[in-house]
């Protein structure tokens, strides 16, 4: 199964046939970087009110981070904030980390959803499939309070048919469990659905495995490379 490739959604246009759409979330809908960069510099700025300054504060988050995953590597909560706050609070020394975490959580994603920006054609890509009656679901490998607040923020979850985290399904793209529970709530069929994300792995190999057509959304970035989120 092919795939299309596209910078934002003014370049997608649905075959008629297509009567389910499968659509992530993060760094599809909005554009990740900006958002985590602006997040990360709160996140840090609170810490530090709190533990004085980290020089080494990027290489601390990422071996925070890396200890969850490596914890939880199948788990939606390898991707929770407040799991990465609190076991850098813990790298650095504090014994309180139980006190802060929620707290530097709340930081990250009060500042994350304040930023985030619509990529280029969306609302009118998700009016489109409303009034052609195509069922929009959202497939995300996240959690599922926070994809909510995202949908919330970015104004389209009036737009949104259903919702399918890891958290729910109990698996990350490209496992096939989030795409069929998809299909399922949508009450849909692979040979008339589509998948559109920003992940060749993740969302592009995920579909074609299940011979699902999909859509590549590169934000016109030159050698993107994902994130770990």
């Amino acid at each position: 199964m092919s795939h299309t490739t596209v910078t934002d959604f003014t370049h997608i246009e649905l075959s008629s046939h297509i009567k389910t759409v499968l659509l992530d979330l993060d760094n599809t809908c909005y554009q990740y970087d900006p958002c985590h960069q602006a997040a990360m510099q709160d996140f840090r700025q609170a810490l530090e009110s709190i533990a004085g300054p980290i020089p080494d504060f990027d290489t601390l988050y990422k071996a925070a981070q890396q200890q969850v995953k490596v914890r939880i590597p199948t788990h939606a909560a390898s991707h929770s904030r407040v799991l990465y706050a609190q076991a850098l609070c813990e790298l650095i020394g504090r014994t309180d980390a139980h006190i802060h975490a929620a707290h530097l959580e709340k930081v990250y994603w009060d500042t994350f959803l304040s930023t985030m920006q619509k990529t280029a054609g969306l609302d009118a890509f998700l009016a489109h499939c409303r009034k052609s009656d195509t069922t929009v679901v959202v497939v995300s490998d996240l959690t599922t309070t926070i994809q909510c607040q995202k949908l919330v923020a970015l104004h389209i979850a009036e737009n949104i048919d259903f919702l399918v985290t890891a958290e729910e399904v109990g698996a990350d793209k490209p496992d096939p469990k989030p795409f069929l529970v998809a299909l399922e709530k949508a009450g849909g069929d692979i040979q008339t659905s589509i998948v559109i994300g920003d992940n060749y792995e993740r969302d592009i190999e995920g579909a074609m495995a299940l011979g699902i057509a999909s859509i590549l959304i590169t934000h016109d970035t030159k050698n993107q490379t994902t994130p770990v989120r």
